[in-house]
C-alpha cells in the first residue's frame, strides 16, 4: 500500500528533512502545545475537584510529563502527529458536551483507587486521588486515554479526507484493472 497517509514512519526530526522539516517540526510542536492547552478545561476543572493536595503535584507533573512528551512526538512523527492534532481540535469541542473527559477521569480514578491510590469521597460521589503517585497515574492515564481518542479520530480522518487538507502531497494510485501477465495460463476452454 502506498498511500501516504499510511505511513506512519518517523521523519527523523529537522537533521533528515532539511530546513523545511525542521520547520514543519516546530510548527507540529506548536500545533501540539496549542490543542494540549486547549483540552484542559474540563479535565483540569475535574481534575482539581479529584485530587487532594499532594495529589495536585503528581497532577502538575503529569501535565508537564504529557505537554513535552506530546510535543516530541509531534514534532519526530509527522503523520500521526498531524492526526492526533486533528483529532485533539475535535476532543476539545466535546468539552461542550464532556462525556468523553468524564468518562476518561472515571475510568482512571476507578484503575486508581483499585491500586490503593484513591480513595472513594462519600459527600462527591466519586474517588479522590491521593499522594503524588495517585495524582500522576490518574492524570497520566485521563489524559493518555483522551490523547488516543484524539489520534484515532485523526486517523480516521485522514483516511475519510483528501490528503491535501492535512498537507501530504497527492499520490497517483496505481488502477485496480487486473494485470493481464499475472502469470495464469489457464485454458479456459479446455475447463468446459
Amino acid at each position: 500500500m502506498d498511500d501516504p497517509r499510511l505511513d506512519l514512519a518517523p521523519t527523523g526530526g529537522s537533521e533528515s528533512n532539511g530546513p523545511a522539516g525542521g520547520l514543519r517540526s516546530r510548527r507540529l510542536a506548536t500545533g501540539w502545545v496549542k490543542v494540549f492547552a486547549a483540552n484542559l478545561p474540563i479535565p483540569l476543572c475535574f481534575g482539581t475537584m479529584s485530587v487532594d493536595r499532594g495529589a495536585f503535584v503528581g497532577l502538575i507533573g503529569a501535565l508537564f510529563v504529557m505537554a513535552v512528551l506530546g510535543a516530541d512526538a509531534c514534532s519526530r512523527w509527522d503523520r500521526p502527529g498531524r492526526a492526533v492534532i486533528g483529532g485533539g481540535v475535535l476532543v476539545a469541542l466535546a468539552q461542550m458536551f464532556p462525556l468523553p473527559q468524564v468518562c476518561a477521569g472515571a475510568l482512571a480514578l476507578r484503575v486508581a483507587s483499585g491500586l490503593a491510590l484513591a480513595v472513594p469521597v462519600e459527600d462527591l460521589g466519586f474517588s479522590r486521588a491521593t499522594g503524588v503517585a495517585g495524582g500522576f497515574l490518574v492524570t497520566l492515564m485521563t489524559g493518555g486515554l483522551l490523547i488516543a481518542g484524539a489520534l484515532l479520530l485523526g486517523l480516521v480522518l485522514q483516511l475519510i479526507t483528501p490528503a491535501r487538507w492535512w498537507g501530504f502531497e497527492a499520490v497517483d494510485l496505481p488502477d485496480s484493472k487486473p494485470d493481464p501477465d499475472l502469470g495464469l495460463d489457464i485454458d479456459l476452454d479446455a475447463i468446459g
